[in-house]
């Protein structure tokens, strides 16, 4: 549905005096990725040539002219009013313009702005005109490779119908309906004049790119706004009434809206826009006090801190080969460690995210197949290392590294002395920074488009289908983004396999995720699996196996920080036992089945930890392979008519740590079994074992006091 759907807003009467404007704005499919940015995207365009001809056109037949219509003047005041854009608003009913610049495209209008947040809309072709057909070349309207995560399918999109929603800024409280793009149009158009100038030196071969100042805030701000405006936001900020209104800020937002006499929290969103399109970033600094002060506060501080809290680079990809793509939110990605808080939904009995704190190590975006822009934060400049250490020491703050924490990004050079500062130098929007273009190999390349790739959700475009059939299949190999079996639909990540087999030739170009609701296929394919065999005899069903994994792995997280929290040292020890017993107790609490998942998602974890104490190069992915292998647990579930639910995760929890341990300590005991004796070794084996349950919680305290559990069994 439209924006003003959305905001439940009813436009005013043709006649209101107070929107004289309305009658003649014209709805306008409005762009969250910027149609510049996206053009560098098309094949002919990355490569430099162009191969298609633009056909002539046929000749028209002469007609007698007729006098303007009011709907054409109305039609032309998006796009300047040519020949054109006149035939085609008289032939055509219900068409938009493309945009709000000066191109030429016509266009069906969407009435209802429905579909995914990055779905194409497909563009008319003009009777009696080869201008609207899909076989030409259009510098400003280049055809883009466009792939659908939701329906799996390779589709060929317009870029002045792709990654954008009708309507998206549309304001109906203002007496410009359209004022926010409009605004929006000359950051955007300042920006593009910038990345022209850096992509026409980088084509030169030159090792350097000087911006001024102001140039450089254009950049930081676009960047921002980019983000801002993104589908997410505007999703968060597209509720009806504050009930649908469910993030984490929402009794900040409702003082906010009180405080101005908002009734729709869209309009907390605008307005905050508003006020960043609108405040010239000074050197002085003076704009900080003033969206602090007119923006909703939340918003505005982090506009402040993304000003200011990083520094700018550029980079290019070493190999000739190598590529960048682009994602519907590849504007709004950080990389950095987060930590959530986690929870389970009654209603859906699904896991939730109670609270959260993230890291923005990194805020990248691509401008073109060859260049990224990436803001990398203080911490990681040069100089700063105590501050980083001293950061990571807070415990809201994860000490996890960034990824790209290797990665050489140096900083601009400035034309002033940098010395100057300490000694009151004053900041000035004409001082210039000298950019290197820093080149970097395929492995960071490829960290950098598996980030965007972990977090797309609706769509991906690229150039070249040989640089994106590499960079799909490094990130779908590389260990730092395992596919959790949790989130493996949300993460769209079947559908990102099945582009690679599209790729490869190896998956068919008809997608079968047409054909039946996904959910439902993925329940069928589970029913038929036989390694979940002893999850199904637990009680485990196919359509809740999805939300049990993520129960399990809430669990995983779960016992991670409690081991994290636990005081380290021997001297501490009844301390670990008491807490060891207590957490046992609660996971003996849970549903076998979902205990039983837990367990295999530990074992793999566990085992990899232990196996780096010998081999520093074993990873989680090298070990998925052993995810569902047979251990004590399945025993205990297939069992399970004989076992009463309430003892099954006492015994299969007790069962497998027992079974570990003894396999951590049967290399030791074949060492000791050298110089003690068989006898001798056996025996420091049980005592070993007996040890190590001990700092678990022991057998006979941790579950039932039956005689069974009152000593240890071996």
């Amino acid at each position: 549905m439209q924006f003003a759907a959305y905001l439940n807003l009813s436009a005013p009467p043709l006649h209101d005096h107070r929107h004289p404007s309305i009658m003649e704005a014209k709805s306008q499919y409005q762009h969250f990725i910027p149609r510049f940015v996206l053009r560098y995207f098309a094949p002919d365009q990355a490569k430099g040539t162009g191969t298609q001809q633009k056909p002539k056109r046929q000749p028209k037949k002469k007609k007698k002219k007729k006098p303007k219509s009011t709907s054409a003047l109305a039609a032309g005041s998006s796009t300047p009013a040519d020949q054109d854009v006149r035939d085609a608003t008289e032939k055509l009913e219900a068409v938009t313009l493309g945009g709000t610049g000066n191109g030429k495209e016509v266009g069906k209008g969407n009435s209802t702005g429905e579909g995914s947040s990055a779905k194409p809309q497909q563009t008319s072709s003009r009777s009696g005109n080869s201008q609207g057909r899909d076989d030409y070349d259009d510098p400003k309207n280049p055809l883009i490779k466009f792939y659908n995560l939701e329906t799996g399918v390779l589709e060929q999109a317009r870029v002045a119908r792709a990654y954008g929603h009708q309507d998206m800024y549309r304001d109906l409280n203002a007496s410009d309906v359209n004022h926010i793009e409009n605004k929006l149009s000359v950051l955007e158009n300042d920006a593009a004049r910038v990345v022209k100038r850096i992509k026409d030196v980088q084509k030169s071969g030159a090792a350097t790119v000087d911006l001024t100042r102001i140039q450089l805030n254009d950049l930081r701000k676009f960047l921002f706004v980019m983000k801002y405006r993104n589908n997410k936001f505007w999703k968060k900020y597209s509720c009806t009434t504050m009930d649908e209104y469910t993030e984490v800020d929402k009794t900040h937002v409702q003082a906010f809206m009180k405080l101005r006499g908002f009734t729709k929290p869209a309009e907390v969103w605008l307005h905050t826009m508003k006020v960043i399109l609108d405040t010239p970033v000074d050197s002085r600094g003076v704009w900080q006090q003033s969206v602090r002060e007119n923006g909703f506060l939340h918003d505005a501080m982090w506009y402040i801190y993304h000003m200011t809290e990083s520094y700018l680079s550029f980079c290019q990809p070493t190999n000739p080969g190598d590529e960048f793509i682009i994602t519907e939110n590849g504007f709004g990605v950080n990389e950095g460690p987060t930590m959530y808080t986690y929870g389970i939904d009654p209603r859906t009995n699904l896991p939730t995210v109670n609270s959260g704190s993230y890291t923005e190590y990194h805020k990248f975006a691509p401008l073109s197949p060859k260049l990224l822009l990436v803001l990398r934060s203080n911490f990681l400049r040069k100089g700063n290392e105590a501050l980083l250490r001293a950061m990571r020491a807070r415990p809201e703050v994860s000490d996890t590294p960034s990824l790209f924490e290797n990665l050489q990004l140096d900083a601009a050079i400035p034309s002033y002395d940098a010395r100057g500062y300490v000694m009151g130098f004053e900041m000035k929007d004409d001082h210039v920074f000298s950019f290197t273009i820093q080149k970097i190999s395929t492995s960071y390349t490829d960290l950098f488009n598996a980030v965007m790739l972990e977090e797309a959700r609706a769509s991906i475009t690229w150039s070249s289908d040989r640089a994106m059939q590499n960079t799909l299949k490094a990130y779908l190999t590389n260990p730092k983004f395992p596919p959790d079996p949790a989130f493996f639909l949300e993460l769209k990540r079947e559908a990102k396999q099945r582009l690679l087999g599209i790729l490869d030739g190896s998956a068919p170009k008809v997608s079968p995720l047409l054909q039946g609701n996904l959910v439902e296929r993925v329940e069928s394919n589970i029913a038929q699996k036989p390694e979940l065999e002893v999850y199904f005899l637990l009680g485990g069903k196919p359509s809740e196996v999805v939300a049990d994994m993520a129960r399990a792995t809430q669990l995983s997280h779960q016992r991670t920080q409690s081991a994290d929290r636990s005081p380290k040292g021997p001297q501490y020890l009844a301390t670990r036992n008491a807490g060891s017993r207590r957490d046992m107790l609660d996971y003996s609490k849970q549903p076998s089945r979902i205990v039983y998942l837990h367990i295999k998602s530990w074992r793999v974890n566990a085992n990899v930890n232990a196996k780096k104490s010998y081999n520093p190069f074993v990873s989680l992915q090298s070990e998925l392979h052993t995810l569902m292998d047979p251990g004590p647990e399945d025993l205990i579930g297939k069992l399970a008519k004989f076992i009463d639910e309430k003892y099954r995760s006492q015994m299969m929890l007790e069962a497998s740590m027992k079974v570990f341990f003894r396999n951590i300590n049967r290399g030791n005991s074949r060492a000791a079994q050298i110089w003690a004796g068989r006898e001798e070794s056996d025996s420091m084996m049980l005592q070993c074992e007996h040890d190590l349950f001990g700092q678990w919680g022991g057998i006979s305290t941790s579950c039932t006091k039956t005689q069974l559990y009152r000593r240890p069994c071996f």
